[in-house]
């Protein structure tokens, strides 16, 4: 019996290399990821795009973060393109939604601005 499947799909958007994660990145796939991101060569510019990821754990999260980090300590410019509303969601819980370079999303979101969750806490109205 195996596992869910995770894949990373490299295409190039003129100079940018995107990563396209598709699946669950989880503790049993974190490392296709990072053999991924390692492979690419020196100074490329990187997107991973979450889009396709169907589920994400903390050892995925981590793994993006310390992607992030190699990818700067090597010079090379990196940015994530936002997941799905449920991924996006565990980023802002965990509270790294700031911490991470999301770029804009087609439609104008800014991950990094506009909060995912419901309000809970609403001020008491007077009357």
């Amino acid at each position: 019996m195996s596992g869910p499947v995770f894949e990373v799909e490299e295409t190039l958007d003129g100079e940018r290399r995107v990563l396209t994660l598709v699946g669950e990145l989880d503790l049993a796939s974190v490392p296709v990821l990072v053999r991924a991101v390692e492979d690419l060569p020196p100074h490329a510019t990187i997107a991973l795009d979450l889009s396709g990821l169907s589920f994400i754990d903390s050892s995925g999260i981590h793994a993006l973060i310390e992607a992030c980090e190699r990818c700067r300590q090597r010079r090379q410019e990196i940015r994530l393109i936002p997941g799905p509303k449920h991924i996006q969601t565990l980023f802002e819980l965990t509270g790294v939604l700031r911490d991470l370079p999301f770029e804009l999303a087609g439609d104008g979101y800014d991950p990094g601005e506009q909060s995912l969750l419901p309000r809970l806490f609403r001020e008491p109205q007077r009357r």
